[in-house]
């Protein structure tokens, strides 16, 4: 059902243009203007990243805690 816009969509140049410096949600909230179902099934797949990448990108990596059990590669 979905695979004839997004043929068309993977097609079309100008929108391709027009939408490379926005971000993947102001992309596909345009794209949900001409394209209904298809923006608004997109939309639903990425909405739980959304949230997960707020909680996760506040949180400091722990660096000397991943590199504690990690070995050095020595070349053969």
């Amino acid at each position: 059902m979905l695979q004839e816009p997004l043929l068309e969509l993977s097609s079309d140049r100008g929108l391709k243009m027009a939408y490379a410096e926005k971000s993947l949600t102001e992309f596909w909230c345009d794209v949900e203007k001409e394209y209904p179902e298809l923006g608004k099934h997109a939309l639903i797949e990425l909405l739980p990243f959304g949230s997960i990448y707020l909680s996760v990108s506040t949180l400091p990596p722990e660096l000397s805690k991943l590199m504690k059990d990690k070995q050095a590669q020595v070349s053969h």
